[in-house]
C-alpha cells in the first residue's frame, strides 16, 4: 500500500515529488513515509544516540522516515539515518508544523 501514500524507490522515478500528490494517512498528513528524510532535532555521536540530549554536543543529526531513494522496508517512522548539519541533499527535508488551538 506504500505506493498509494508515499514516494519510494519503486514509484519515485529517482526524484522527489511535490507534497500531496498521493493519499494522506488517516490523520490527514501527506508523505509521512518516503518522499524525503525528515530532519529531526535529535543528535548522534558516540555519547548521544537518539536520546534527545543536547544537540550542540552532537556532530550528526538523525533524519527519520526514509526517502524516494529507499526501498519499501526503509520507509517507516522508526527508520533513522545520520547526516551532518551542513548536508544539502535532494532526499533530506523537514516538516513544518504548528499547534492547533
Amino acid at each position: 500500500m506504500l505506493e498509494r501514500y508515499g514516494w519510494y524507490g519503486r514509484n519515485s522515478w529517482g526524484q522527489p515529488h511535490p507534497v500531496a500528490l498521493l493519499k494522506p494517512n488517516d490523520l490527514g498528513l501527506f508523505d509521512m513515509h518516503g518522499s524525503v528524510w525528515q530532519w529531526s532535532q535529535n543528535g548522534w555521536d558516540d555519547k548521544t544516540f537518539d536520546r534527545g540530549e543536547s544537540v550542540t554536543l552532537a556532530s550528526y543529526r538523525l533524519p527519520r522516515g526514509g526517502s524516494w531513494g529507499n526501498g519499501a522496508g526503509g520507509c517507516r517512522a522508526a527508520n533513522r539515518g545520520w547526516n551532518t548539519p551542513v548536508d544539502r541533499l535532494s532526499y533530506l527535508g523537514f516538516r513544518l508544523a504548528r499547534a492547533i488551538r
